[in-house]
């Protein structure tokens, strides 16, 4: 059978119609694919939403969480300088936040109380420094009782010296009254001992230069011989000494450095950064110029 020829135009009506149906499944491929490309965007995009909404939430919990953590050690530190451990609240916070208002509510009860209390900060708590000078304690004590040194006097020289304590006493006050110091020391106490009239064996006798010193020398050794450590002010000191602190240490007494310095050595204190006796500044103790004279010199 013989084929059927197609005269041109036909020809290129259809070959039109070829390609219109060839890029019409075309396109349709590409819309195909772009809807699946399409879905699979919108798919990933709700998996990130989804991850991005997980993540806000944990982080709202981290960020609470160590809110509480941050609170919870403001509190604890609050606290601690509340109660003042370790003396950081009144010793550390309290000259540098003592003015600032409700800032110095976490502070000490007893360290900004304000100028109605002014005074016993003066004078570390106490009303008056005659009142914090009887508070303090001695590193170093005296047994009971004391014995007379003119006992041992009588003893070592083989003499029967009488009535001497009574001597002795006037010759410190008269020592004192005459002296312009506060505070005097003990060879100018046995100054005024000299020619006084002691009862020895019966006999009134004069009490010359060198028997002063002899008697002086026996109060020395008596007072050398009944001092001994006062255990709760050597806690005190140990303690001191452990932790690094500068330790001061002052004494109201007419005795030379060196018999002070024999006596605390006997006591094992040997490690201080100073020693002030009263008798060495003209000052006393216990009404407080002697503190006020190591405050001048440590200012140096």
């Amino acid at each position: 059978m013989a084929t059927k020829e197609l005269n041109p135009v036909a020809a290129a009506a259809e070959e039109e119609k070829a390609k219109l149906k060839e890029e019409k499944k075309k396109f349709r491929q590409e819309q195909k694919a772009q809807k699946k490309e399409a879905k699979k965007r919108a798919a990933e995009i709700a998996k990130q939403e989804e991850a991005l909404g997980e993540d806000g939430g944990n982080g709202l919990v981290t960020f609470f969480a160590t809110l509480l953590i941050v609170i919870l050690w403001l509190a604890i530190v609050c606290v601690v300088i509340k109660m003042d451990v370790g003396g950081f609240g009144s010793s550390v916070l309290t000259p540098i936040l003592k003015d600032v208002p409700v800032v110095n509510m976490i502070l000490p009860s007893k360290s900004h109380s304000g100028s109605s209390n002014t005074t016993s900060e003066n004078y570390g708590g106490y009303d008056s420094m005659e009142e914090a000078a009887a508070a303090m304690g001695r590193i170093a004590g005296r047994v009971e009782p004391i014995p007379e040194h003119v006992e041992l006097y009588n003893k070592k020289y083989e003499t029967q010296l009488n009535g001497f304590r009574k001597i002795r006493d006037e010759a410190e006050q008269e020592a004192r009254d005459e002296s312009r110091r506060e505070e005097v020391v003990i060879s100018e106490i046995y100054d005024k001992v000299i020619g006084k009239s002691v009862a020895v064996s019966g006999k009134e006798i004069v009490i010359t230069a060198k028997e002063a010193d002899l008697l002086k020398e026996c109060e020395y050794e008596i007072e050398r011989m009944v001092c001994v450590p006062n255990e709760e002010m050597m806690l005190i000191y140990r303690y001191c000494f452990t932790e690094g602190k500068r330790i001061l240490l002052i004494s109201d007494m007419y005795w030379e450095r060196t018999l002070i310095e024999e006596i605390l050595h006997k006591a094992h204190v040997d490690n201080y950064h100073a020693l002030y006796i009263s008798s060495e500044y003209g000052v006393q103790k216990r009404n407080g110029a002697l503190y006020k004279a190591v405050l001048k010199n440590k200012s140096r």
